[in-house]
């Protein structure tokens, strides 16, 4: 089969273009992986659970001034309770929240800001 010569110049610009654009989209994409800084959220180093009275106390690390909301989930990840929005400066923070009586079993403590989410699970024993 003979192909008529400007389907064939049209079939190479086209192949050449096509080629160019997936170069240029690997090497984007090589540049955003590996120069780019990432930015550096809240991070959740240790949660605990302390009694008399019965308190979850969080060590929260933080690299900018950020807004965090704190709540509690139950077994089933529903919402159970829900503490103040709390403000934090740069650094690291030891923070408390109150459990309350009759919270025994496994819970969830969930940490939100605006671009980030962490989940992590802590058991109240009963006396």
């Amino acid at each position: 089969m003979i192909i008529p010569d400007k389907i064939r110049i049209g079939l190479l610009i086209s192949l050449s273009l096509l080629l160019l654009a997936v170069a240029y989209r690997r090497f984007r994409r090589h540049v955003i992986a590996k120069h780019m800084p990432v930015k550096q959220h809240a991070e959740l180093l240790d949660l605990t659970v302390a009694y008399h009275p019965t308190r979850l106390r969080a060590e929260i690390m933080v690299p900018e001034p950020q807004e965090l909301v704190p709540t509690m989930l139950d077994g089933g990840h529903v919402l159970e309770h829900t503490w103040n929005t709390i403000h934090l400066k740069p650094g690291q923070h030891v923070v408390e929240f109150p459990l309350g009586e009759g919270r025994s079993g496994e819970h969830y403590f969930h940490l939100a800001s605006h671009s980030q989410s962490t989940v992590r699970k802590f058991t109240v024993r009963a006396a």
